[in-house]
């Protein structure tokens, strides 16, 4: 079970970390105009291809991520309200019982 937590955290933090690599390539390859330079087309293209593939990636593993976190914390979420359902109704049926069981009579009569 903790493993899913594991791998939800895992996945949101290299999706994140894939995205401000690229983010911050692609910034400082930033020219004074705001575009991006390449020494040549095929480098430009081949470097925007592979860009692509890993941001898709990286928003594969995010949204990996928050689908298991949210999946782990739900389960947790119902599994704590089960048992505090069973717990209610356990007390529910000792509380019954208790009532339904005659006390011993407890006179002075009795004991003399």
């Amino acid at each position: 079970m903790e493993d899913f937590k594991l791998l939800g955290w895992l996945m949101v933090v290299i999706g994140l970390a894939i995205r401000y690599a690229i983010s911050r390539r692609r910034f400082y390859r930033r020219g004074i105009g705001g575009l991006e330079h390449f020494s040549s087309f095929e480098k430009g293209m081949f470097i925007t291809g592979i860009e692509k593939v890993f941001s898709l990636l990286a928003f594969l593993m995010l949204w990996g991520g928050v689908l298991i976190l949210g999946y782990y914390y739900s389960l947790k979420y119902f599994e704590k309200k089960e048992r505090e359902r069973k717990a209610q109704q356990t007390e529910l049926v000792y509380n019954v019982l208790k009532e339904d069981m005659l006390p011993l009579p407890h006179t002075s009569e009795q004991t003399a």
